[in-house]
C-alpha cells in the first residue's frame, strides 16, 4: 500500500503528460493539414510538403517526450519509456543509413568539384546534363528533357563519366569494305567539322558485312547526332559509297 501511495502522484503526472502529448500532436497534425489545404500559408514551407513535414514533427515530438520527459516524470533515466525512446531513435538512425551514406558521398562530390552544373555526365548508370547538385542526389536532364534524380550513393557502384562541355557525340557507320576507307574517314571528319569541334574518326572493325567506323566530336545543341547522321548520309550518297551491314551487337547505321 505504501508503494502504491507513493506511485499515485507519478501516475497522475504521467497521465497529464500523456494527455498533453496527445493534444500537442493533434494540434500539430491539424496545423500542417491546414497548410496542405491552403488555409494557412507559411513562407518557408510549400503546401505540398506540409503533410510530410507534419509527420516528421510529430515523430520528433514523440521521441523527445520518451527521451526527455519520461526521466523527469519517473525520476530515473533507466525506465522502460526511456529505453523505448532509445530503441525508436536507434531504429530511425538505422533506417536512415542509406540516406546518410548518400549525403556523405554528396559532400565529396560537391566540395571535391567532381561534378559541375552544366556538365554532360553518366552518373549512377544514368546519362544527362547536370542541372542541380544536392547533398543527397544529382539531378540530370536526359535526352527527352525529363528530370532524372540519381542518389549519390549509386556512384559507388557505377563509374562516373564526365563528357565535358560541350559534350562528346558519337556515331557508328558501316560501309562497303571494298570502298576507299580513307575517303570515308575524311568524309566523317569533314561533316563533323561543320557541326562541332575535336572531331575524330577511326576504323574499328572490318568483316564480310562491312567496314565499321566510329567517330566522335564535341558539340552542344539539340539533336546533334541526328543532324550529323543526316550530313553523313548525304555525303555518302553524293560520293557513291554504299552502306554495309552493321555488327549484330552494334547500334550504328
Amino acid at each position: 500500500m505504501g508503494r502504491i501511495a507513493r506511485s499515485v502522484p507519478v501516475l497522475l503526472l504521467a497521465i497529464v503528460a500523456t494527455l498533453a502529448l496527445l493534444v500537442l500532436t493533434r494540434f500539430v497534425g491539424l496545423f500542417f493539414g491546414s497548410v496542405s489545404r491552403g488555409e494557412t500559408s507559411l513562407g518557408w514551407l510549400p503546401s505540398d510538403l506540409a503533410i510530410a513535414t507534419g509527420v516528421l514533427v510529430r515523430f520528433g515530438i514523440l521521441v523527445a517526450a520518451l527521451l526527455l520527459a519520461a526521466p523527469l516524470i519517473t525520476g530515473t533515466d533507466e525506465g522502460a519509456l526511456t529505453r523505448v525512446g532509445f530503441v525508436v531513435l536507434a531504429s530511425a538512425a538505422l533506417a536512415s543509413t542509406p540516406l546518410i551514406a548518400s549525403a556523405a558521398v554528396g559532400l565529396s562530390v560537391i566540395y571535391g568539384r567532381r561534378l559541375r552544373i552544366g556538365d554532360i555526365a553518366d552518373v549512377g548508370g544514368r546519362s544527362g546534363r547536370v542541372r542541380e547538385l544536392t547533398l543527397i542526389e544529382a539531378r540530370l536532364e536526359d535526352e527527352d528533357g525529363c528530370v532524372v534524380r540519381v542518389p549519390h550513393l549509386l556512384s559507388l557502384f557505377h563509374p562516373t563519366r564526365i563528357r565535358g562541355r560541350p559534350p562528346l557525340v558519337t556515331v557508328e557507320i558501316s560501309v562497303d569494305p571494298s570502298t576507299d576507307l580513307e575517303r570515308v574517314r575524311e568524309l566523317l571528319l569533314r561533316t563533323a567539322s561543320g557541326l562541332g569541334s575535336r572531331a575524330r574518326a577511326a576504323l574499328v572493325a572490318i568483316d564480310e558485312g562491312g567496314a565499321h567506323f566510329r567517330a566522335t566530336m564535341a558539340c552542344d545543341g539539340d539533336d546533334v547526332r541526328g543532324r550529323w547522321l543526316t550530313a553523313v548520309a548525304q555525303a555518302l550518297a553524293a560520293a557513291g559509297i554504299p552502306l554495309g551491314r552493321a555488327p549484330a551487337s552494334s547500334g550504328g547505321a
